[in-house]
């Protein structure tokens, strides 16, 4: 006999003969599994008795029978991942019988869960007096539900170190790289010159993971340096033009330096100081200090010439005479002057009878008085060339037309 849910009636050998006999109803019929004994009597103990093994008796015998167990198959765990996705999700099986009879059999503790993580679920049989495992034993099922962590991408860095400006910075992330969601960032602003540690955490960290697999805070430096300045340089060249002059630089950064002494309107040498205007949290690139620097720079002198004149003359004429009129100055910048009287004069005094050429030389400084200009000459030439003469006339005949 084995356990259906139905009362069942314990069925006898052609041995039992009613007429004679009788059996106790409590253990004849049954539902529940076990063992029974019902008790045999005889109806007319005077006049029958029992043969039990060749001895004749009148005592009540018991019939032991038993209803057996039904013997159900073990549910094993399916075969599948789980990943934490914000939602209540169900432990799966294979196997699993959910009604026999028409009943449920089994009770599942722990079935159901929201985070990830380890925890145990138990199927128990919920009548262990009539059902069993197939291998006869009723003890609860117990099964390891891992549900992993979901994985979050960690953050990606695009700038983490800046040059000292007196404004705070922050690290920079790249776009969509901080899930404000999922992630905490703190500790990310930093004024001062140094370093410091910036963390970025998972809000919950049962639930989700870095895709390493770890839960753990990430770190990242925050770097706020000395900002590093190269000294500019002057471009161009600069000659006397007659007006105040300022020299240009190449890589002169004006927010954060300053120049002074860069005017000047002579010709010559001049120095001009750069300086960094926040000395204490700034440095020179080639120097390493902050020390203020003096750049030279120079205006030329503007070229002047003085061209003297060519001049003629005849034979027999008095020597020209030389004098300012006599030689051109150029280059030269209103209202300046040199500051000396040119010399004009020949090289040797003409001899006037002959013809001939002399030099017509100019000279004086190199440098004008105010040392703005330099100066260079250019000689002429007195060309004597050939003396007038008189001319014979020839005998000429002329005729006069007189009227009568």
């Amino acid at each position: 006999y084995v356990y259906n849910n139905s009362v069942q009636t314990l069925r006898l050998d052609s041995n039992y003969i009613e007429n004679y006999m009788g059996i106790s109803e409590d253990y004849g019929r049954a539902i529940e599994a076990g063992r029974y004994a019902p008790v045999v009597y005889l109806k007319d103990k005077k006049n029958t008795t029992w043969l039990i093994n060749g001895v004749e008796t009148t005592i009540n015998q018991s019939l032991a029978w038993d209803i057996e167990t039904y013997k159900l198959t073990k549910p094993t765990a399916k075969v599948r991942t789980y990943t934490y996705d914000a939602t209540e999700q169900t432990f799966e099986f294979e196997n699993f019988t959910e009604k026999v009879f028409g009943s449920e059999v089994f009770t599942v503790s722990g079935g159901h869960k929201t985070n990830a993580g380890s925890t145990t679920v138990t199927v128990a049989i919920k009548d262990k007096q009539n059902f069993v495992w197939e291998d006869g034993t009723n003890t609860d099922l117990t099964f390891t539900w891992n549900m992993d962590k979901a994985k979050v991408t960690e953050p990606v860095t695009v700038k983490t170190s800046f040059d000292y400006d007196s404004h705070p910075h922050s690290i920079e992330f790249a776009e969509n790289s901080i899930d404000e969601t999922l992630m905490t960032v703190s500790n990310n602003s930093r004024t001062a010159i140094g370093t410091q540690t910036v963390t970025v955490s998972l809000k919950d960290k049962t639930n989700y993971a870095w895709s390493n697999g770890s839960s753990e805070d990430l770190t990242f430096t925050l770097a706020i340096g000395v900002p590093v300045y190269s000294l500019p340089t002057i471009v161009g060249s600069y000659t006397y033009n007659g007006q105040t002059q300022h020299p240009e630089f190449t890589g002169f950064d004006s927010e954060h330096m300053t120049v002074t002494d860069n005017a000047a309107k002579n010709a010559g040498s001049y120095s001009v100081k750069v300086s960094l205007k926040d000395k204490s949290h700034a440095k020179w690139a080639d120097t390493g200090n902050s020390d203020d620097r003096i750049i030279t720079w120079t205006i030329d002198k503007a070229p002047v010439t003085i061209v003297a004149k060519n001049k003629t003359a005849k034979a027999g004429d008095p020597v020209p005479a030389l004098n300012a009129d006599d030689y051109t100055i150029t280059g030269i910048i209103r209202p300046d002057s040199l500051g000396f009287i040119t010399t004009i004069a020949y090289s040797e005094t003409p001899n006037m009878a002959i013809e001939g050429t002399y030099d017509i030389i100019v000279s004086g400084p190199a440098v004008s008085a105010d040392n703005n200009y330099s100066v260079t000459y250019q000689n002429a030439t007195l060309t004597i060339g050939t003396p007038q003469t008189a001319e014979k006339i020839k005998n000429v005949n002329i005729t006069f037309d007189l009227p009568l």
